[in-house]
């Protein structure tokens, strides 16, 4: 594997958080105004479903990141090892690369889903029985 091939998935695999993380807040966006909107009754089983449904998708999308991090991270050392074989030519990319580290994002992620699904899972349960 040459340097022209790391770096390229090292692009998709950034490609990738940005569309993880785009794809969160949209349906956040998404649920959090239907569930503004709706007259549905918020009965014990509707409050299960929606809470279940909400955990599932954040818990898949934080697995997708926690991944796509530990790839990125990974690609970036490789990265770097290839290219300070050639510091002289490569020394602007080398200082972003070595200043830009996805090692703590995880924590980050974990830290934003889990209080999103505190914020979430308050609002749902202490929503009146009928929303309008």
């Amino acid at each position: 594997m040459n340097t022209k091939d790391v770096a390229d998935i090292f692009l998709f695999s950034i490609e990738r958080i940005e569309f993880y993380w785009n794809f969160y807040v949209v349906s956040i966006l998404v649920l959090g105004g239907w569930l503004a909107s709706t007259s549905v009754k918020f009965t014990l089983q509707f409050r299960v479903l929606i809470t279940a449904g909400y955990l599932s998708l954040s818990g898949m999308n934080l697995a997708a990141l926690i991944g796509s991090y530990r790839t990125a991270e990974a690609l970036r050392q490789d990265l770097l090892g290839i290219m300070f074989k050639n510091a002289e030519e490569l020394s602007n990319t080398i200082r972003v690369l070595t200043g830009s580290s996805f090692e703590t994002r995880p924590l980050i992620a974990i830290s934003i889903h889990l209080g999103m699904a505190i914020l979430f899972i308050v609002a749902i349960w202490k929503s009146p029985t009928v929303n309008k």
